[in-house]
């Protein structure tokens, strides 16, 4: 999978799975949906914005936004994130990965002929 390829597959879902607070910070999505669900309460780190507002600024303003809800504060990190050195400079700042996720694609033909079955399901009238 190409890197421009993670980086529209992880922005869809980023849009899918919307929170209903999103603060833009230099191209980073604060996200928070009441701690209902770990990917819409972390920061969507995918873009680094035209203001290009500095690293530890951006990660204090983040941590700020998170604080201000009695929320931790957790990114979003993928290949595709920006900057791309983002996880090793959160882990030296004592972060650690919590939800590891794996993400996988496949055409619809594919996902049917790998699941396809010769079983049938019928209800008799004594169930």
């Amino acid at each position: 999978m190409t890197l421009e390829l993670i980086r529209l597959v992880d922005e869809l879902a980023a849009n899918a799975w919307a929170a209903h607070t999103n603060q833009i910070v230099s191209g980073w999505r604060l996200r928070w949906n009441d701690g209902i669900t770990g990917r819409a309460n972390s920061v969507w780190a995918g873009s680094l914005g035209e203001d290009r507002i500095r690293l530890e600024d951006r990660i204090q303003i983040a941590e700020e936004f998170y604080q201000r809800r009695n929320a931790p504060t957790k990114f979003h990190i993928c290949p595709a994130t920006q900057p791309t050195d983002l996880d090793s400079i959160l882990e030296s700042r004592g972060y650690v990965i919590i939800t590891p996720t794996d993400v996988q694609i496949a055409s619809v033909d594919s996902v049917l002929e790998l699941s396809a079955s010769n079983y049938s399901v019928s209800v008799s009238e004594n169930f």
